[in-house]
């Protein structure tokens, strides 16, 4: 039996074609197997409106639409008061003022450099430099001097490589 366009087909009747199945979505390979379903929240991400507790803390801070105060919080945001705000200089700041002091520190070893050599010979007029080394090396055992011995072991070891080693090298040459 023909159909015709204008004949009724009826569905229950086999029409030798196999019926359409619907195609599986693309998968994506970079897609996070963990991230939430779409329109649910992240775990562990704060919704607008929501206050949280700090972890340890029991009492919430105010949010302002930012999931964690972070170096630039949002307008309105206050320092929670359980976390008082750091006193003193950074670990740079420190770091930097060893560097500073090395170079000073050299530039005394060295005027004490001629002045023992004069008297005493080369190797007896490097004891500064070396009492100096030692004594930065002492400082990074201690947690509060440890920036600024760092520093001063930094300007250490570049006057070793740039000045006193080609010094001596030099002297010894010579003679």
């Amino acid at each position: 039996m023909s159909s015709t366009p204008d004949d009724p087909v009826d569905p229950s009747e086999p029409t030798g074609a196999p019926a359409p199945q619907p195609a599986d979505p693309p998968v994506n390979p970079y897609a996070n197997p963990y991230a939430a379903a779409p329109g649910q929240p992240q775990p562990g991400w704060q919704q607008p409106g929501q206050s949280q507790p700090y972890p340890g803390q029991g009492q919430p801070y105010p949010s302002q639409g930012q999931p964690y105060p972070g170096s630039h919080p949002a307008p309105g945001w206050q320092q929670h008061p359980g976390f008082p705000a750091r006193k003193g200089l950074s670990f740079g700041a420190r770091l930097g003022l060893g560097v500073a002091i090395g170079v000073v520190a050299h530039v005394v070893c060295l005027v004490l450099l001629f002045a023992i050599a004069a008297q005493f010979g080369l190797f007896a007029g490097l004891t500064p430099f070396i009492l100096l080394a030692v004594a930065s090396v002492v400082g990074m055992f201690f947690r509060v001097t440890r920036p600024w011995a760092t520093g001063v072991l930094i300007i250490a070891a570049a006057a070793w490589l740039i000045v006193l080693g080609p010094c001596i090298a030099l002297i010894y040459s010579i003679g």
